[in-house]
């Protein structure tokens, strides 16, 4: 567990260096007011640039979550991290059955714009991505 637990957090500051850390002053207006508007009461996220993406990334009741706007402040995506134990069963008894042994880098449970749920499994620098009921829809690499 305590391996498992060393990799994502090794692979979670990998995958922050490649994203532009941003200062507030340097977050679109229109993004800081769907951000707050969404989030009310959350403090002040760090804020990175990422694909031409404003991402934030807080925590909110106690749960990390990251959030993503275009530059005009449409919500892309927003995710938080998850663990095993809350993924569907259909989830675990996937990965058993195709990856048993692999190590699984990070979970998340993403929410598009239109309120569908789905979550990604990282194994191997791969997302393995599942719809809120845990059926296998596609893997894609990390880019």
């Amino acid at each position: 567990m305590k391996n498992i637990t060393l990799m994502a957090v090794l692979l979670l500051f990998a995958g922050n260096m490649q994203a532009q850390r941003l200062e507030i002053r340097e977050v679109p207006e229109a993004v800081m007011i769907a951000f707050r508007k969404a989030n009310p009461g959350v403090g002040n996220p760090q804020w990175r640039k990422e694909k031409g993406c404003y991402q934030a990334k807080c925590m909110v009741n106690k749960t990390p979550r990251t959030f993503t706007y275009t530059k005009s402040g449409t919500p892309v995506v927003k995710d938080a991290k998850a663990a095993m134990e809350a993924l569907p069963g259909a989830i675990r008894e996937y990965l058993d059955k195709n990856h048993r042994g692999a190590v699984v880098d990070k979970v998340l449970r993403i929410i598009n714009p239109k309120g569908t749920v789905n979550y990604a499994v990282e194994i191997n620098g791969t997302d393995l991505i599942f719809d809120a009921n845990g059926k296998y829809l596609k893997t894609q690499k990390i880019l």
